[in-house]
């Protein structure tokens, strides 16, 4: 999530150097040091310096209190049970929890509290979320929402380490898709002028069958290249033994 925040703040592809994050500020200067100082440690190398969870990640980044998460988890693409009914506040972070990529989600259930009588303008300010509706009532709080994740495109995994890892990234950085974090926004225009956003996080996972076939593409190359090298250096074995 720190990584995914970094590169929207800085324009900066994480992958430039891996595990090497800049401070936000010194590429962004209008990035607020509490914002700064809440990424920094999010990206932290030693895990045990990171937040230990988002709403404790979320409560560093607005300098308040946590707002209570939706609960996340594996969702099943082809219930017609909603993926959450949170009690959305001014700015609360909502975890949409777990899709796979390339499937559209069409039972999202977002709940925006208004007083009676209030109503309320609703846009989604991300193209992989779309409202059912774009106006809401205090008598009608409810929207549903697609997660239109059908265009999203997972990153292929990186690996780091010793020899082994390193040999494996050559393969698994073109065939193997790893998950990825989406951040989108709504946005919430109340009759009384107030503007709101809510941030949401969904997690992509990529298919399955994608994930399978990739890495039995990556070990059946390796097998490969190491029968080919043990080949080869039999031999040179050989030869030099005839020498």
């Amino acid at each position: 999530m720190g990584a995914v925040l970094h590169q929207l703040l800085t324009l900066r592809d994480p992958q430039t150097v891996l595990f090497q994050f800049p401070p936000v500020k010194d590429l962004n200067p209008k990035v607020s040091k509490r914002v700064n100082d809440a990424i920094a440690r999010a990206v932290a190398l030693n895990k045990d310096n990171r937040p230990s969870t988002i709403a404790e990640f979320w409560t560093e980044l607005s300098g308040g209190q946590a707002t209570e998460l939706l609960p996340s988890g594996k969702q099943d693409v082809a219930s017609s049970e909603p993926l959450a009914s949170p009690s959305a506040t001014s700015g609360a972070l909502l975890d949409m929890g777990h899709i796979t990529a390339g499937m559209n989600v069409p039972h999202g259930s977002l709940r925006i509290p208004l007083v009676e009588g209030e109503t309320a303008k609703l846009t989604s300010e991300t193209a992989w979320l779309r409202l059912e509706k774009s106006t809401v009532d205090s008598a009608q709080q409810d929207v549903r929402v697609t997660l239109v994740t059908a265009g999203v495109k997972n990153p292929c995994l990186r690996l780091q380490g010793g020899t082994i890892q390193k040999w494996t990234d050559l393969h698994t950085r073109f065939l193997v898709p790893a998950p990825q974090t989406l951040l989108g926004r709504v946005r919430v225009e109340r009759d009384s002028g107030v503007i709101d956003h809510i941030p949401i996080l969904v997690h992509a996972d990529p298919p399955a069958w994608q994930v399978t076939g990739g890495w039995a593409l990556t070990v059946g190359l390796m097998l490969t290249e190491a029968g080919m090298a043990l080949g080869s250096l039999t031999a040179i074995l050989i030869a030099l033994a005839n020498y």
